[in-house]
């Protein structure tokens, strides 16, 4: 990552950027593919820290915790405000389930690249008792 911060040019800075977002997109799929390789869980979802109001991002602090010493174990810590570091790491939890749920389906963001399903506005109320949008 040292490499992308040491670049000025606002192109290449984009470059950069789209690269680190493709590595990252792999990695998670190789991790995704070692859990259905290795323990066979059949239908997951997964969700992440602040991204549901439901888990809020300081909600990240607990989740390092499983891990003891993120860092030591992952290279990954914390800032205070709860990013991780390095840019472009991600975090969550992934899980069996029969419905095939995404908390995609609860945020309202239009244009996320990571969505991975609609906006449910009516499943947002039912939840929250409120719509987002």
């Amino acid at each position: 990552m040292e490499w992308a911060d040491s670049i000025d040019d606002p192109l290449d800075s984009f470059y950069a950027d789209e690269i680190m977002v493709m590595a990252l997109h792999s990695a998670t799929a190789a991790v995704r593919n070692a859990i259905v390789s290795d323990y066979s869980p059949g239908k997951t979802s997964s969700m992440n820290p602040g991204s549901l109001e439901d888990w809020p991002l300081e909600e990240q602090n607990r989740l390092m915790e499983l891990l003891g010493d993120p860092h030591g174990l992952i290279g990954v810590e914390l800032t205070p405000s709860c990013l991780m570091v390095p840019v472009k790491s991600v975090s969550g939890i992934s899980f069996p389930t029969e419905t095939g749920w995404e908390n995609c389906q609860l945020c309202p963001r239009e244009g996320c690249p990571g969505r991975r399903a609609p906006y449910d506005a009516e499943l947002h109320r039912e939840k929250y008792g409120k719509r987002a949008d």
